[in-house]
């Protein structure tokens, strides 16, 4: 991860309380968000990590640092869905 400081000291302990908790749950982390949701820019970022088919169904959850952020990255991601599933269903 190119992350640093505090708020990425803070997922890299909550991942491993999760792992420590249930070692069987599927938990990265932390990832930058395009590493998140598309499978291409997460075998560049993350080496070594078995992606499964299901991918996209893998990142299910995000915490970001600042509420208006993930309040923005929300909005952002909903509309660019929207748009992918409009374009595709126009092909």
């Amino acid at each position: 991860t190119s992350g640093k400081g505090p708020d990425v000291d803070a997922v890299v302990e909550a991942t491993a309380i999760a792992r420590a908790t249930d070692p069987d749950l599927m938990i990265e982390g932390p990832l930058q968000y395009d590493a998140a949701v598309d499978p291409d820019v997460a075998k560049t970022k993350l080496p070594g990590v078995v992606l499964n088919e299901n991918f996209r169904d893998i990142a299910q959850v995000a915490k970001m640092p600042i509420m208006v952020t993930g309040g923005i990255t929300r909005l952002a991601t909903a509309d660019a869905a929207l748009a992918k599933d409009e374009k595709g269903s126009k092909s």
